[in-house]
């Protein structure tokens, strides 16, 4: 943003486009090629940050943006959506239901976060199967309704298992739609053919190599469960109750 402000102020003879649109080479960053989502999560804040400053400076100048230090934005959807943060919008409140009573033994609750508006979209556009990928205008869109989430993961070190939930609530049962029609497209390009009957009545469910993956709706409410062990994802499921 002060780059921009500058060249406009100060215009040199040539060459000020290729600076603004200066992109460095991914050798920077990394030696190896990561994981698709990695890379574009590494480059949000610089491109959506420029904008969102941008937002604010057209509001009120450098004092709106010297403000923002002190009310910084609480969720990625302020992000992507200036206007949002500029409103006070605030994520609408979901509770994630305890889990504690499904995992006894050795298993370990090692990640308990929430995705947002962002990582929801790298669920969708960049996720690790290239074949699960949906359009990046796609994903945006579908995105776009986020309430809020949290999403729980266990492992269980002596087997080798892994259990995932992911919990939505956006902001119109439209926009759970289309989140879940997405989602599901994305999870049938991953898992094929193999569509089989899971716990509950409104959920669609596939495996593949024991790995069982179910995503379910109920109005504005989106779930997916993730495991590879049926029965654990069986008995997390009874905990969700708003699914019938």
């Amino acid at each position: 943003m002060t780059v921009q402000l500058w060249l406009e102020q100060y215009p040199p003879e040539e060459g000020a486009e290729d600076i603004l649109e200066f992109q460095p080479p991914p050798a920077l960053f990394q030696d190896e090629v990561e994981p698709a989502y990695f890379t574009m999560n590494t480059f949000f804040a610089y491109v959506y940050g420029p904008s969102f400053v941008e937002f604010l400076y057209e509001d009120g100048g450098w004092t709106r943006v010297n403000r923002a230090y002190g009310f910084q934005p609480d969720t990625t959807e302020q992000i992507l959506h200036p206007e949002k943060y500029q409103q006070g919008d605030p994520p609408i409140f979901l509770s994630h239901p305890d889990l504690t009573s499904v995992f006894g033994g050795d298993w370990e609750l090692i990640r308990r976060d929430s995705l947002g508006e962002w990582a929801s979209y790298l669920l969708l556009a960049y996720n690790d199967f290239p074949e699960a990928r949906r359009l990046e205008d796609e994903a945006q869109a579908a995105a776009a309704g986020w309430g809020d989430d949290q999403y729980w993961v266990y492992y269980d070190p002596t087997n080798n298992d892994v259990f995932l939930s992911v919990y939505w609530i956006w902001e119109t049962t439209e926009d759970a739609d289309e989140f879940f029609d997405s989602l599901l497209a994305s999870t049938s390009a991953r898992f094929g053919t193999n569509e089989v009957e899971g716990p509950g009545e409104s959920g669609r469910c596939f495996s593949l190599t024991q790995q069982v993956s179910c995503i379910y709706q109920n109005q504005e409410h989106v779930l997916w469960l993730y495991s590879d062990n049926a029965e654990t994802l069986e008995a997390a499921k009874e905990k969700f109750t708003k699914f019938p």
